[in-house]
């Protein structure tokens, strides 16, 4: 019987982000791909964390001092940092997301000529700036997709906007299985009794009446996360047999308006909870989820809220169209619209049937199309193709 021959067997795996909280993009997928035969190494801004993610997941944890937001010395540093671990690792493969370090990684890695450099395109920050800050941005971005051999985006929409900016040319930009960041853990994000208990403990402890509707926000509090449309939309649709849950903590590089924040904190149907240790507990309190942004790449918790049978409230932003199918998972409302954000709360709040619907075929739709391990399977099958391509 012949051998079976792991697929990314002897292959030598760069990855890099960022922030040490990018982690959680590959939670699991750096398992996956050491158990496909790469050796593996994880890249980012230092992390105890980071650190014990990847010696649980067989992959070696290379701390790089880098920040989030420009700084051009320290910058200089980085690329530096990244450029002598790469001559270190000397990988057949490179992947880098998260604008920074997509930048850093990819330029060093085309100066040394690495056969396949993979650059991940989680979203578009300039999605939402205007000016020289927009041109820097696109500048920027355009350079480490040029630097790379091949392009990945997180989503189609992501792709067709990319496309559509000029960043990409019109043949460009690879989108593995049906996309996603790092796929959804199904076993985890599901509504059984446990998760369904803890989600009723919850409402519990924060003095929620059983009849009562929860909607619920959860990630960073920002600016372009549309805050301040979700507060506007909740001052016309709420009532008191209504809760609205927000669940996150405040993003200093990109901060709500002051009134915003205020008004919700003042507001008795509304509870800031900050950090969110179990997103699944939070997710089992909610009746809907709404995600009022105005950008994205290819958003994680509006699959999570659908994997547990949630209906998700979501704008046309990039990336939405592809977590939420509209009129069928969830509703799409126009960006920056906060009285249609209003109305199409109000409809589930209203209508329970619906919620019901939608839910259902939102759990459908996460099992069959992204999974955890169909996204790794994905991955794994992607990387294979494009090293063997560059072999010689």
């Amino acid at each position: 019987m012949a051998a079976v021959v792991a697929p990314l067997a002897g292959v030598r795996l760069a990855i890099a982000v960022t922030a040490s909280r990018s982690a959680d993009f590959y939670a699991g997928q750096l398992a996956a791909l050491s158990h496909a035969g790469a050796s593996v190494w994880f890249l980012s801004s230092p992390s105890s964390e980071v650190e014990a993610q990847c010696a649980s997941e067989g992959a070696a944890f290379v701390p790089i001092a880098i920040e989030r937001a420009p700084a051009p010395w320290s910058d200089v540093r980085a690329l530096v940092a990244v450029d002598r671990a790469l001559r270190r690792i000397r990988p057949e493969l490179v992947v880098a997301g998260t604008p920074k370090m997509g930048l850093l990684a990819m330029v060093a890695a085309a100066a040394q000529r690495i056969p396949v450099r993979v650059h991940t395109l989680h979203g578009l920050r300039y999605e939402t700036t205007r000016g020289a800050i927009r041109g820097a941005l696109w500048t920027a971005q355009r350079v480490s997709c040029a630097a790379a051999t091949h392009v990945v985006c997180v989503g189609p929409s992501l792709r067709a906007r990319a496309r559509a900016s000029h960043l990409l040319g019109p043949t460009e930009g690879i989108v593995i299985g049906d996309g996603s960041v790092n796929g959804i853990d199904v076993g985890h994000y599901r509504a059984d009794g446990p998760t369904l208990a803890a989600g009723q403990a919850l409402r519990a402890r924060l003095g929620i009446p059983p009849a009562t509707t929860v909607v619920g926000y959860l990630g960073r509090l920002a600016r372009d996360k549309g805050i301040g449309d979700l507060r506007r939309a909740w001052t016309s649709t709420r009532n008191a047999d209504r809760r609205l849950l927000i669940g996150g903590t405040l993003d200093e590089t990109d901060r709500p308006e002051v009134e915003d924040l205020v008004a919700l904190e003042a507001d008795p149907t509304v509870r800031l909870l900050g950090h969110v240790d179990d997103a699944a507990t939070f997710l089992a309190a909610l009746d809907v989820l709404v995600l009022p942004t105005w950008r994205e790449g290819f958003p994680t918790v509006p699959l999570e809220a659908a994997a547990m049978g949630i209906p998700v409230v979501a704008t046309h932003a990039t990336g939405c169209a592809d977590a939420v199918v509209d009129g069928v998972t969830g509703t799409l409302v126009p960006v920056h619209d906060a009285a249609a954000l209003a109305v199409a709360i109000d409809q589930y709040v209203r209508d329970p049937g619906l919620r019901v619907r939608h839910g259902a075929e939102g759990a459908a739709r996460v099992r069959a199309h992204f999974s955890r391990e169909r996204v790794h399977r994905a991955t794994i099958e992607t990387y294979r193709t494009l090293v063997t391509r560059a072999t010689p």
